[in-house]
């Protein structure tokens, strides 16, 4: 066998997957060698070159023309991912595998279960990246892997602590950026040498002053802290001069006026209408045979319920008041060139409270009139409800003339008995009789008007 020229002998060293040392490089090569070594080399070169080959085979297999085929045959999504694999190759083995690799399904056996647990020691999935985890386990994607994992919590077989997960690694980042913060408060300085500082460090831990300090701090944080409740904040008194005309104060304003209009109506019916004494049985029962015995004349009296105005409920009374009342409410006012002189705009209230009109009266007279029928029936003001029954339109006039001058003429000041309680009882009987509320009302007016309440 003829000795291998240098050229040869260069080749076959680097085939060799051997890596070159150092020292040869620097000597040359000049160094001598047997042809058994030299036999040895070539038969080793040729297996590492045939196990190369093998492995690129290996490799290529994946990009054939069978693969090809059936990477044409793929969903636009999944061919998308599958070409984005190097870039995000998660997005792509957590739902396929590679083309020629059989995906399973079903149970896992034991040998899976196996490189399962291996898997999760050495190569945990971070950041939920279940993907890159299931390209250790041949045959297996990452959502079957994500599965199988809450699958063995769910049985106790692993525990959330015994793997570093996701919790894990935001604990340890949120430590990093405390430690990085505590890093830039320090103040920058020279030492003169590491050891020195590890010296320093030693005796300050080995103090006793400082070992009471941070007991001391943390007792002090320890301490509960007790908020202090901030004191009620006072309610904004009501000021008249806040008011602004159209305005939602304004409108608020009228609705606590109606409030007290109808709390104030309530309580002078409450007082005017005081219950009377109970009556035994026996009296009653001679009441009842004295009213069957009575004639035919006064059943019209208790039809319209000026006699039995025990009848009407407080509730009912109180309704009819609270709208009578809201009805002699006037209404809101708005901006008027004459509110500069608020005394001449008594000339709109006109319209609700209508005056004689048997000869002309000048202004002033018919201001001081109605000023004059306000201050006499100030202590009975149920009297000025007369004014708001709603009288028939041929009756009306001639129903206000009358109220008006019963009011003007009540220098007594004394309520009109009779009156309001035959107001009430046409009232509620109108308001048990709607059908026959014009004829209630036309009757009341007519007694008004001749006198006879």
């Amino acid at each position: 066998m003829d000795p291998p020229s240098e050229n040869g002998f260069m080749t076959d060293v680097y085939s060799s997957p051997v890596s070159n040392h150092p020292q040869t490089e620097q000597r040359g090569w000049d160094v001598q060698v047997g042809d058994d070594v030299v036999s040895g080399l070539h038969k080793s070169s040729k297996k590492k070159s045939q196990s190369k080959k093998q492995k690129e085979v290996k490799k290529s297999k994946k990009n054939t023309v069978e693969d090809d085929a059936e990477i044409a045959l793929w969903s636009p999504a999944k061919r998308q991912s599958w070409e984005a694999r190097k870039t995000n190759p998660n997005a792509f083995y957590y739902r396929h595998v590679d083309p020629g690799v059989v995906k399973r399904t079903g149970a896992w056996d034991e040998n899976e279960k196996e490189m399962f647990m291996k898997a999760i020691k050495l190569h945990p999935p971070t950041q939920g990246k279940w993907g890159l985890f299931a390209m250790n386990i041949p045959g297996r994607v990452g959502y079957q892997c994500r599965n199988f994992y809450h699958r063995l919590l769910e049985s106790g077989e692993l525990r959330e602590d015994m793997i570093p997960g996701e919790f894990i690694l935001a604990k340890t980042r949120n430590t990093s950026g405390k430690k990085k913060k505590e890093s830039k408060k320090k103040n920058t300085h020279k030492v003169e040498s590491s050891s020195e500082q590890e010296e320093e460090v030693k005796l300050d831990s080995d103090s006793p002053s400082q070992e009471k300090a941070a007991e001391t701090e943390e007792e002090e944080a320890k301490e509960v802290v007790i908020d202090i409740p901030p004191p009620p904040k006072e309610e904004p008194k009501f000021n008249i001069r806040s008011l602004k005309l159209f305005s939602t104060r304004v409108l608020q304003e009228d609705e606590r006026l109606k409030k007290e209009a109808e709390e104030a109506a309530q309580q002078a019916i409450s007082a005017f209408k005081q219950e009377e004494p109970e009556v035994p049985k026996k009296v009653e029962e001679k009441q009842e045979e004295i009213i069957e015995e009575k004639p035919d004349e006064e059943d019209d009296d208790v039809a319209i319920g000026v006699v039995e105005d025990k009848e009407a409920s407080n509730a009912e009374i109180v309704q009819a008041a609270a709208e009578s009342v809201e009805r002699a409410m006037p209404p809101v006012l708005k901006w008027h060139p004459r509110m500069e002189a608020p005394w001449r705009v008594l000339g709109d209230v006109k319209e609700v409270i209508k005056f004689p009109s048997e000869h002309k009266v000048e202004e002033e007279q018919s201001e001081y009139q109605c000023s004059k029928i306000m201050r006499l029936n100030t202590t009975c003001p149920l009297n000025l409800l007369l004014l708001s029954f709603p009288a028939p339109k041929n009756m009306k006039n001639a129903y206000i003339k009358a109220v008006n001058k019963r009011l003007a003429e009540n220098t007594e000041r004394k309520p009109f008995n009779k009156a309001l309680h035959a107001y009430f009882a046409a009232k509620d009987a109108a308001i048990k009789n709607p059908h026959e509320k014009d004829h209630i009302c036309q009757k009341f007016v007519q007694q008004f008007l001749d006198n006879e309440i």
